[in-house]
């Protein structure tokens, strides 16, 4: 009979993860624009961060897949990110700063993929209750993008210290979590998914709405600057984000379960449209900035719960790291690669343009969706 699950430690692995992730995404840009990057060296580097997210979810997965070990690899996955932290911060002037900068990203992008798998087999039949677990990671973004706009925008440079004592409380957490092998079967090497046409519309969807994240993620704490916005502003507006995603990882896994995969994506990825738009013509308006931000609760929390739920249900047990890890590759792996890439050359046509460009790649994401009616049942399994 299987145990019950470790709560408490499966959400303190999102909030130490997703800590990591409220200091990265507000403030990496803004810590690589202090050095006098361009626009576009910028966007190069935020590339290369993605690019470690195609590769390295699916090296731990193939690994962790064929011998069942998990946990193993994620413990091995933030100890490695932990160095490579360390490295960077007792390194600052070396020219393989930046190569140590990628080697961080490619460590810390390995451990989520394998980390759901986990989550998920200790939730068990109660897996639409993710979002309950998931929403101490948004708690903790929030919390960790307001504190440190508020507090350390004078301690830039304490910004690869943090993320190194994160990624040791990760190594040390994880050893405190049951592992999970023995229960999930080892995948075996002749395995393969039976790919369909409606996984691959999914996966299509995937990347491209990641893609339409690319301008977010790469330039909006530099858009806000460039309008007179301080610090302050810049991590209330990222924690307004994930406040509003919060909310959603609360209260949807009650409703989940009575709402089709087709009607959820269409929800999200049309919210996804108007959200972009609205941040390019906000420009005078604060407040119009910030109700945008209230719209993150749709564009990514709705798309990666009912992703989570879609890549659950059509992979089975041998084959979940795999399932799991080419969602998160797809997504933001190759969608954060051209995201990162459309954004930089839309950049110097004009910032605002960047967002309108995002919101033309959601509509083509939002319409591919919609004409090919993908509906799975919700017993579907693939890769048996």
């Amino acid at each position: 009979m299987r145990a019950a699950p470790p709560w408490y430690r499966l959400g303190l692995f999102y909030a130490f993860y997703f800590a990591i992730i409220g200091l990265m995404m507000p403030y990496w840009p803004l810590y690589l624009a202090q050095w006098g990057l361009s626009a576009v060296h910028l966007s190069w580097m935020v590339m290369a961060a993605a690019m470690t997210r195609i590769l390295a979810p699916n090296l731990w997965a193939w690994w962790a897949d064929r011998h069942g070990r998990y946990l193993h690899s994620v413990r091995a996955a933030a100890l490695a990110a932990a160095m490579s932290a360390a490295a960077w911060s007792l390194l600052p002037r070396s020219p393989l700063l930046l190569l140590l900068m990628v080697l961080f990203n490619f460590f810390q992008n390995a451990m989520l993929a394998q980390f759901e798998v986990v989550a998920l087999h200790w939730l068990g039949r109660q897996h639409h209750r993710y979002g309950h677990v998931r929403l101490y990671g948004s708690l903790a973004f929030m919390l960790t993008s307001l504190l440190w706009g508020m507090s350390m925008v004078q301690h830039m440079a304490l910004l690869p210290w943090a993320l190194c004592a994160l990624c040791v409380a990760l190594y040390l957490l994880c050893r405190q979590i049951p592992e999970v092998s023995g229960v999930i079967t080892p995948r075996r090497s002749s395995t393969r998914p039976a790919w369909n046409h409606a996984l691959s519309v999914f996966f299509a969807v995937n990347v491209l709405q990641q893609t339409a994240h690319g301008a977010y993620y790469t330039f909006y704490s530099l858009y806000l600057q460039d309008r007179g916005h301080g610090l302050p502003f810049i991590g209330f507006a990222w924690a307004l984000a994930v406040a509003a995603e919060t909310l959603l990882f609360a209260f949807l896994p009650r409703y989940i379960v009575a709402i089709s995969d087709r009607r959820l994506f269409n929800w999200c990825l049309g919210l996804s449209l108007g959200r972009w738009l609205l941040i390019a013509v906000a420009q005078p308006w604060a407040s119009l900035l910030l109700i945008a931000q209230l719209l993150h609760a749709a564009s990514f929390a709705g798309f990666h719960l009912a992703g989570i739920r879609y890549v659950h249900q059509h992979f089975a047990a041998g084959s979940q790291g795999l399932g799991q890890a080419l969602f998160s590759a797809s997504g933001f792996g190759l969608g954060g690669v051209l995201g990162a890439a459309l954004a930089g050359w839309m950049w110097g046509l004009g910032e605002s343009l960047t967002f309108v460009m995002a919101a033309c790649v959601s509509a083509i994401a939002w319409g591919l969706w919609w004409a090919c009616g993908v509906e799975g049942p919700a017993s579907a399994r693939l890769a048996r």
